[in-house]
């Protein structure tokens, strides 16, 4: 790890260990409020037309995860590239120059490369929503504090869909380079 850190300071100074925060936490931030928007609506709509919770729970995670991702793919390739490009003849230090170069190799399509990965990857919503519906219900039956509930819950739903999905997600960003 340290050799790493030592490389990309070599090579970038202290802005290599920045690079693509701003698309980053736009990206982010995007796809979170998209989600949690649309999550809320879906899960409310499909309440009153499913008895079973679970499936509730489900449809209105991989519902809200595919429409939040229609709209923010194109963030997440900005920011994969920022990312990974190091001073070469391949590098873009900006976002406007990594737009106009997406778009010059590879059209308008190339703001969803690895579309197909990201739809995969979309079950990261449903394993994520659903591990914490069913965690906080278990630690309320077992009367957990309402204030350590949602923050254990999210926790380990966090990091369960996150183990699960990684492989994935490191081939996509790999095809977005």
């Amino acid at each position: 790890m340290r050799h790493g850190f030592r490389t990309i300071y070599r090579q970038e100074g202290l802005r290599g260990f920045f690079k693509g925060a701003l698309a980053s936490i736009a990206s982010q931030s995007v796809a979170r409020v998209l989600f949690f928007t649309c999550y809320e609506a879906r899960k409310a709509h499909n309440q009153s037309v499913y008895s079973n919770q679970h499936l509730v729970v489900i449809k209105a995670s991989c519902e809200s995860s595919i429409m939040s991702l229609l709209f923010v793919q194109p963030l997440f390739v900005i920011k994969n590239r920022l990312i990974l490009s190091v001073t070469s003849q391949n590098s873009f230090s900006s976002m406007q120059e990594n737009v106009q170069e997406i778009i010059r190799s590879h059209n308008y399509q190339g703001f969803y490369r690895g579309m197909l990965l990201s739809i995969l990857l979309s079950s990261h919503g449903i394993i994520l929503m659903y591990t914490y519906e069913m965690l906080k219900e278990r630690l309320r039956r077992q009367e957990v504090s309402d204030q350590v509930s949602p923050l254990l819950s999210g926790v380990v739903s966090k990091t369960v869909a996150s183990t699960l999905l990684y492989p994935l997600a490191t081939r996509r960003t790999r095809i977005q380079q």
